[in-house]
């Protein structure tokens, strides 16, 4: 089959160009609102595009109403951010921060997630992640100008975190011990709870599994 994206309505759109670009690696991004609360929130539209200079990039969605996300507001504020990675022992924490939290609600506050204070900003990363990047914003591209198109934020990454897989001699990562957190293919995003009524009890597993073999987010509403 073929396609024009000028023929194919943006949901359709979604559909082809998350199916293209397989598997995406989730940003979990975490930043600071203008009272010291501290958002977490993944985002799938994500990946590093070059090393000179360092750049990344991912697209911060916004709600199903138009309006910006607490991310995309503190981040054009502050211009720093963290990029968190995922492994399966934060899966279940990482996909409920997806839901539409209230900006005075921390997500990691609320959700019990450990926070450790970056070195050159003053956005925390989130302590246990496999890997984090502290950024400061390049560039925001602003698609159009259109209130529904989600601004594509840049950045450059100036210290990384990495304390589970030591950088090898030459600069390699070792293969992460627990399986990273993966988007492939278009779904419906999945139904989070009300803040209100989500159960704070952490239940995560808390032994790492054997095979580092990626999981696939969204996950099921089963």
């Amino acid at each position: 089959m073929q396609y024009a994206p000028g023929d194919l309505k943006p949901r359709e759109r979604y559909k082809v160009l998350t199916s293209f670009v397989l598997p995406r690696p989730i940003a979990w991004v975490t930043t600071v609102g203008p009272t010291g609360v501290v958002n977490a929130a993944p985002f799938s539209f994500f990946n590093v595009f070059c090393e000179d200079p360092p750049l990344c990039m991912f697209a911060a969605n916004r709600r199903p109403d138009g309006r910006a996300k607490d991310t995309q507001i503190n981040i054009e504020r502050t211009a720093e951010f963290v990029v968190n990675m995922t492994d399966e022992l934060l899966a279940q924490a990482m996909h409920e921060t997806s839901g539409d939290f209230p900006p005075e609600i921390g997500e990691p506050n609320y959700l019990n997630l450990k926070l450790a204070p970056s070195t050159k900003i003053a956005v925390p990363r989130l302590a246990d992640a496999p890997f984090a990047m502290e950024c400061k914003t390049w560039k925001t591209i602003d698609v159009n100008g259109e209130r529904m198109v989600p601004p594509i934020i840049a950045a450059m990454p100036i210290r990384a975190h990495n304390p589970v897989s030591p950088m090898g001699i030459n600069f390699a990562t070792a293969a992460p011990s627990a399986p990273p957190i993966i988007s492939k293919g278009a779904s419906t995003p999945p139904e989070v709870p009300d803040p209100s009524a989500i159960d704070q009890t952490n239940d995560l597993p808390t032994r790492r599994p054997s095979r580092a073999t990626p999981r696939i987010w969204p996950f099921s509403k089963s």
